[in-house]
């Protein structure tokens, strides 16, 4: 295997190319999705993907520092990111490059007429806010509960009821923080008074998840200094668009 087809990552000679995924939290989310659609296509092409799959708990930051060092070349997904990978990294002296994550487009477009209607979700509202996470705390899912209540609060009584927000992501029950913050949201609505406005989904498939974002008024993203956040890439695709904490990656949006 040579080089051919990558001339801008700067390998010089000959040598076999192997293209390293470090990523000690293969979970379920869209960033880890797209790590395993990018080994994948990487294989088909004939190089030699590496991933780790919980198998670093001991990878310490001057162990990761002293191997990427390695690297012939270092692509990152976001220019936040390559912001952090300098103020983490210091003895390093050379920046990485920036490659934003694609999608798998045929996914989308294989459901282009799709709505909420059409995958059995007893949703009858006019306008859908979409809030699509992990269930993790990091993922500042209560932000979106809390905007909610302040939208419910400003509108009248007949605006109102054409207002839902769906909450929807990954959803494990061997991973522990999952189960806690579910509870935890589903508590939050409650004591917010807006538990008749909020449906909360677990792990939805791919079709209802393009289903909901093709529905959607509006997508709320809500994690702060994201890396890069592969959900509103996937929502402006279908044309929906999106509200996000100004932090992190999503500033590459614009």
């Amino acid at each position: 295997m040579g080089n051919r087809g990558l001339p801008s990552l700067g390998l010089k000679g000959s040598r076999h190319i192997r293209v390293v995924f470090v990523h000690p939290d293969l979970g379920i989310g869209g960033a880890e999705r797209l790590v395993v659609d990018a080994a994948l296509a990487l294989k088909r092409k004939g190089l030699c993907p590496f991933t780790a799959h919980h198998a670093l708990p001991n990878l310490e930051t001057w162990t990761q520092e002293k191997t990427t060092n390695q690297a012939d070349c270092v692509l990152v997904n976001s220019h936040f990111t390559a912001s952090v990978y300098k103020e983490t990294f210091k003895s390093i002296k050379t920046s990485p490059s920036v490659l934003y994550p694609s999608l798998d487009f045929e996914n989308f477009d294989k459901y282009e007429s799709l709505t909420v209607r059409d995958v059995d979700l007893d949703v009858d509202s006019d306008c859908i806010f979409l809030s699509l996470n992990r269930y993790e705390r990091k993922k500042n899912i209560n932000l979106a509960l809390h905007s909610m209540k302040l939208l419910l609060d400003m509108v009248n009584k007949d605006e109102a009821s054409h207002i839902h927000l769906i909450v929807a992501g990954g959803y494990d029950d061997r991973v522990q923080e999952n189960i806690e913050h579910y509870s935890e949201l589903v508590s939050l609505a409650t004591s917010l008074g807006i538990s008749d406005k909020v449906t909360f989904l677990k792990s939805p498939s791919n079709k209802v998840k393009v289903a909901l974002l093709r529905s959607a008024r509006c997508l709320l993203y809500t994690p702060d200094k994201e890396h890069f956040g592969i959900v509103p890439i996937e929502s402006m695709y279908v044309g929906t668009p999106v509200i996000a904490v100004n932090s992190g990656g999503p500033r590459d949006y614009y």
